[in-house]
């Protein structure tokens, strides 16, 4: 079980305003997988509307919006059947997780970004990439940071 799946299993059980004191923090890029991404955006839109976001209901607007693939409906039965509480606490836990793999992978790909510019791009654009993939990765710390109540780093 993923933690993608763990996180839109607690998002289907949780009450709305759990959910929107989370959401602002968890972006869809931050999934590991595009099927986990589509679901959540489904999830969001729903609760945005003040719709039910059960199972059914995510699956009713998956397939409304023509993204119920059959990936997407495989990640929405996994976390269907996860079997988690919605509590805020599980949902701040799993966004945490989540976020924070994907500042993993950010770091990690600016990092072999700017090896990769050091050997082959003009000087004078090494510092623009290195200043907008810092500001880049700033913002995601900070997202983190207010997901774990902490502080963020200077």
């Amino acid at each position: 079980m993923t933690t993608d799946i763990l996180f839109l299993c607690a998002l289907m059980w949780a009450r709305n305003i759990a959910i929107k004191s989370i959401v602002f923090h968890v972006l869809p890029a931050d999934f590991e997988q595009p099927s986990a991404a589509a679901v959540y955006e489904a999830i969001t839109r729903l609760v945005d509307a003040g719709n039910p976001h059960n199972p059914e209901a995510v699956l009713a607007e998956l397939t409304r919006t023509g993204q119920a693939s059959d990936a997407v409906r495989k990640t929405l039965l996994d976390a269907t059947t996860a079997g988690c509480t919605g509590l805020e606490s599980e949902l701040r836990y799993h966004a945490s997780s989540i976020v924070g793999a994907a500042f993993r992978r950010r770091v990690e790909v600016w990092g072999k970004a700017l090896v990769d510019a050091a050997g082959n791009m003009p000087e004078q654009d090494l510092m623009p990439l290195s200043v907008r993939e810092g500001l880049a990765a700033r913002e995601h710390s900070r997202r983190l940071a207010a997901l774990r109540g902490q502080e963020v780093a200077a």
